[in-house]
């Protein structure tokens, strides 16, 4: 009798193993693939083999584990209802585990992400209903598909994808009724399937097999280099374009700008030689939004690359719009990007326009947060318990990791045999949440400080955009420190670069252009992070400009915007003027009373954590001032400081010129781009080839 029920503790640990590789590939699949294949326009961090063949092995001992320890009871079971013992011992415990580990998950959600608790009632419902078909024989029958652990395990990770993601649009009714009908199918495709199979022990043996080799290579495979074939024309400038896009840097925060700590040193000595400007704005509080502008001398209105309510991630600049480096290239540049953003700037968002090579790849990651519901979204959270996150956590490439790129693709063009000037794009994602600054930048600037998980960090900016907190000042001053010796690691990474360019002597004779994006909110006016508003915090950034041969500095205090970069490069190269372009020359003059606009478009993010606040803003600065107008008729004006960095001096005051400025400007039609059909990567009709 201890011979047999050794061997049926065998049998059964077997089952659990095969159960448990189940769970994990499905995880695998519908965590990664899934996400892949039905998000437009954005790219998930691929992981590390080594991660997913640890989270395998650790699902098949536990599968192991819990079917051995229930076999007796599993066993009773089967004598009165004829189901086979060892897969239902298997999958009821490996699914009563899943359940405990959902319920970790879902009872600290953040607000306003409460359709995961559907996965929880799912679970209930099917829990239950394995019960009573142990207590009765015919109704075992009629369910007899619940006895697989892939019907068990699609449906938990199906459910909350569809809630959360898919159906996010549809209303509260039309969710539960596709979720109930999809639930139902799954279950009669399961029932269908088993009754018909001859060894469905062999098949489910087979069928995690596959799932397996399809979730390594879903998880393992990233994203590649684009290379593209372009037209070529004749140059006769070698000045070099270096174009660097700081991610997220906001300018008060710069001791290049006056801020108190010196977190900038290597761009205060770059700015010795080059060009500051003192007030300059970003066209959107946005990643996608603000490089259009910048790329193609448009505000967000007039290129349509923004986000949108209805849709998870932003639409993708058009190829009708003739970006900067569209240009540089039709007129003989070598152009090249390397992107740390992968998601925004990647290929699919429209912004690789023009690059005959772009490096936006991926980090592998250990254990990134994919699925909702998964026990690598557990495992992610522990892990920001024990580790930092710069260990394990940081999707998009270091400063470091784009500089060791960098040095690859500036060796391949110094061997360059057509002799052509390089135009190199390069962003750094480094002072982006979650703020993972290395030693010793961290203990200077952050020291004793401890890292911020980001579920915490996401719960207080939904919690704050709805009103229902203030920002402590410990967790402020605790961002604030981290960000900081996130902008100084940035900066030595910057300096680097800029000592690689004079030791292959392209540093004189290049264009170098240091913007930033965006900028970044504390717990003002209830926001945090980006991507929230126009206020001052998202808007005002760098922009330092060192053109050829400029070896001293100057500052200059006329208003600029994101829309001046690319008609400022092009002057500087002797090249024509875009059109229709809503920007300036910077070096042409004073600007006088120009105003300039910047705008933020409310996402599906917005609509979901708090309906009232998801409305567009515009926002005119112009003079002493800034006006922000909202589309449900709110109107701020605020008084700026007249020199340096713009700050909040005053209460609002009377805006009616202001006004007057930012309706005229909303009433003009929007610009239109230059016509061409899509893939024509000719330039002819504007004047750069030849």
């Amino acid at each position: 009798m201890q011979a047999c029920t050794q061997v049926s503790r065998r049998s059964a640990a077997l089952v659990g193993v095969r159960v448990g590789l189940m769970y994990a590939a499905c995880e695998a699949m519908l965590g990664t693939w899934l996400a892949r294949a039905t998000t437009d326009g954005f790219e998930y961090a691929p992981q590390s083999a080594i991660s997913i063949a640890l989270h395998a092995l650790l699902c098949a001992a536990f599968g192991a584990l819990a079917a051995a320890s229930t076999t007796r009871w599993a066993l009773s079971i089967a004598r009165r209802v004829g189901t086979d013992p060892l897969a239902a011992s298997a999958s009821c415990a490996t699914f009563a585990a899943l359940l405990a580990v959902l319920w970790l998950q879902a009872r600290d959600l953040e607000p306003g992400r409460a359709e995961l608790r559907d996965t929880l009632v799912l679970s209930v419902v099917l829990l239950v209903t394995f019960a009573a078909a142990w207590t009765n024989a015919r109704f075992a029958r009629w369910l007899a598909g619940l006895a697989s652990p892939w019907t068990a395990f699609v449906l938990v990770f199906t459910v909350p994808w569809l809630t959360v993601d898919a159906l996010a649009a549809e209303s509260w009714m039309t969710r539960r009724a596709l979720v109930a009908a999809w639930v139902l199918l799954v279950l009669a495709v399961s029932t269908l399937l088993r009754a018909r199979l001859e060894s469905p022990a062999a098949t489910g043996w087979a069928a995690t097999s596959a799932a397996l080799v399809l979730a390594f290579g879903g998880c393992i495979f990233g994203t590649d280099v684009l290379e593209q074939s372009l037209p070529r024309a004749t140059v006769t400038s070698r000045t070099p374009v270096i174009f660097l896009s700081l991610d997220t840097v906001r300018s008060d925060h710069m001791s290049v700008y006056g801020y108190e700590r010196d977190t900038t040193p290597r761009l205060r000595e770059f700015a010795e030689g080059a060009t500051r400007f003192a007030r300059m704005y970003a066209a959107a509080d946005f990643t996608l939004p603000s490089h259009a502008s910048m790329f193609t001398g448009l505000y967000p209105r007039e290129h349509d690359a923004i986000p949108v309510k209805d849709r998870a991630h932003a639409l993708p600049l058009r190829r009708e719009h003739v970006t900067l480096f569209e240009r540089l290239q039709a007129a003989g540049w070598a152009t090249e990007g390397v992107v740390s953003n992968f998601g925004y700037l990647g290929p699919n968002h429209g912004l690789a326009q023009g690059f005959e090579r772009y490096d936006a790849r991926v980090r592998r990651l250990a254990f990134p947060k994919v699925a909702h519901c998964t026990t690598r979204r557990l495992l992610h959270e522990l892990l920001y318990e024990w580790l930092e996150p710069h260990e394990f956590d940081v999707m998009y490439r270091t400063a470091g990791e784009i500089d060791a790129a960098l040095e690859e693709r500036l060796t391949e063009h110094a061997v360059r045999p057509d002799g052509r000037p390089l135009a190199l794009f390069v962003n750094y994602m480094d002072a982006h949440m979650p703020y993972s600054p290395p030693e010793p930048w961290r203990s200077r600037f952050a020291a004793g400080v401890a890292s911020v998980r980001k579920w915490d960090y996401y719960t207080w900016r939904a919690r704050l955009y709805r009103g229902e907190m203030e920002l402590a000042d410990a967790q402020r001053d605790a961002l604030l420190a981290l960000y900081d010796a996130s902008i100084a690691y940035l900066d030595s990474q910057v300096g680097e670069l800029f000592d690689r360019l004079k030791r292959m002597g392209l540093y004189d004779q290049a264009l170098i252009v240091v913007v930033s994006d965006h900028g970044e909110e504390f717990g003002e006016r209830g926001n945090l992070e980006h991507g929230m508003s126009v206020q001052l915090g998202e808007l005002c950034v760098p922009l330092l400009v060192k053109l050829p041969g400029q070896k001293e500095g100057r500052v200059v205090e006329d208003l600029a915007s994101g829309v001046d970069v690319t008609p400022t490069v092009l002057a500087a190269l002797d090249l024509p003027r875009p059109e229709p372009c809503a920007g300036r020359d910077l070096f042409a003059g004073s600007s006088g009373d120009r105003p300039v606009f910047a705008e933020h478009y409310p996402s599906a993010w917005h609509v979901r954590h708090a309906p009232q606040r998801a409305v567009h803003e515009t926002a005119a600065l112009w003079r002493e001032f800034q006006l922000i107008r909202r589309d449900d008729g709110q109107r701020e004006c605020w008084r700026l400081s007249p020199r340096g960095v713009p700050t909040l001096t005053t209460s609002p005051s009377d805006g009616s010129e202001v006004l007057r400025e930012l309706e005229g400007w909303t009433a003009q039609p929007r610009l239109r781009a230059e016509g061409r059909q899509r893939g024509n990567t000719s330039l002819e009709a504007l004047g750069y080839t030849q």
